[in-house]
């Protein structure tokens, strides 16, 4: 295998942490001696791999590696926001000018303004959320391949695939504010999902099944999954139009979040 099929995500640590942190004290500290009253930004940087196959071939391949920083500045009850992917000193100075320059042609808002102090998480706790998983691109292939074949297996009516997807994410985010806050967290998030297209006389339907997690041991197995997205595409063929009435509906639980 060649480096795009075994190359595997580097894992954020103190490094960033102390990168975002810089970079919201810096806007802070820009926003305030540009004339703002009050101010608060958060920063965030976030990197991931994406691997989607079809009908047993590979599709694609994303890697990202994302920096963001938001700069909300006050100016009394005025209230300016702009943005960047550039954390280095200029841009950071520029976003500030930028947020003030708002702030100074926006209507007054008696609502605006930062959270008052007591309401602020100033020691929040460690929620365990930070579960990196070294995958190699080569393996997230061979889970996608494995989830889509379990989908095609399935059942006969399973004829077509929208193919499979392999996802896994890091993420640092800091905030702080002009009250004196100053805090950052880190999570993950990986998942696997599978949309298999079922056909019969009646025509075809589509369906999907995914499994989301900060574990990554926690997500089903591939074989779960494909096995799952095709009975539910089976399931929908044959489907009819109801005559008017009124019966009781019964919501499917996962989407009780919807």
């Amino acid at each position: 295998m060649n480096d795009a099929t075994t190359s595997t995500m580097p894992v954020l640590g103190e490094r960033e942490h102390q990168e975002l942190e810089g970079a919201v004290a810096l806007a802070l500290e820009l926003a305030a001696a540009g004339g703002a009253t009050a101010a608060a930004a958060d920063a965030s940087l976030g990197l991931g791999l994406s691997v989607e196959v079809r009908m047993g071939e590979l599709e694609t391949v994303e890697h990202h590696r994302d920096r963001n920083l938001v700069i909300v500045a006050h100016i009394g009850e005025r209230r300016g926001r702009a943005a960047t992917t550039d954390l280095s000193r200029p841009a950071i100075e520029e976003t500030a000018r930028a947020a003030l320059e708002i702030a100074r042609h926006t209507e007054p808002d008696p609502c605006a303004g930062l959270p008052d102090p007591e309401l602020l998480a100033w020691d929040p706790p460690a929620l365990d959320l930070f579960h990196p998983w070294p995958l190699e691109t080569g393996e997230a292939v061979e889970l996608a391949l494995r989830c889509e074949a379990a989908a095609l297996g399935a059942d006969p009516r399973i004829r077509n695939s929208d193919g499979a997807t392999i996802t896994t994410g890091q993420a640092v985010h800091c905030l702080g504010n002009s009250h004196g806050l100053l805090v950052s967290a880190s999570g993950t998030r990986h998942s696997l999902s599978c949309t298999p297209v079922a056909e019969d006389a009646s025509g075809m339907q589509r369906d999907f099944w995914f499994s989301l997690e900060r574990v990554p041991s926690a997500l089903e197995p591939p074989e779960e999954i494909g096995r799952r997205a095709a009975e539910r595409a089976v399931a929908r063929l044959g489907g009819r139009r109801l005559a008017t009435t009124t019966v009781p509906v019964v919501f499917e639980n996962r989407v009780a979040t919807s």
